[in-house]
């Protein structure tokens, strides 16, 4: 079976504007691994990355966020497993915001969004409760 993953890639500011940027489709079979790359520019160590996902005929939905510290404190929605969704870790070679889902099952066909702000997320869950 072949899993269908769209990326739909928007740009916050600090005031959490949101523009356009690109689109890519990309396929993967189940149970592989797949990375997605989200293609805004960011500062280093600056500001706060979030990835969202919106299946089909639904809203979208949070699934994490972080702040661009070294290393990046990572908040997970509720009811997001934090074991199949994984930040990777800026290196010199990569500075883009990148995503991975392992062992991709069906229900991770969805369009993803990841967003930037130059300022930082405040130190709370998702729930919006301080930790």
């Amino acid at each position: 079976m072949i899993i269908k993953v769209a990326l739909v890639f928007f740009f916050g500011t600090a005031l959490h504007c949101l523009l356009w940027r690109t689109s890519t489709c990309i396929s993967v079979k189940k149970g592989q691994n797949v990375t997605l790359s989200c293609p805004l520019k960011i500062k280093e160590n600056i500001g706060a990355v979030t990835w969202y996902k919106q299946n089909s005929g639904e809203g979208v939905n949070l699934l994490l966020n972080y702040n661009l510290t070294v290393p990046p404190h990572v908040r997970y929605a509720a009811g997001v497993n934090k074991h199949r969704y994984v930040v990777l870790h800026r290196n010199r070679n990569r500075v883009r915001p990148r995503l991975r889902i392992l062992n991709v099952e069906e229900i991770d066909t969805a369009t993803y969004y990841c967003g930037y702000s130059e300022k930082p997320q405040e130190q709370k869950d998702i729930s919006g409760k301080p930790e």
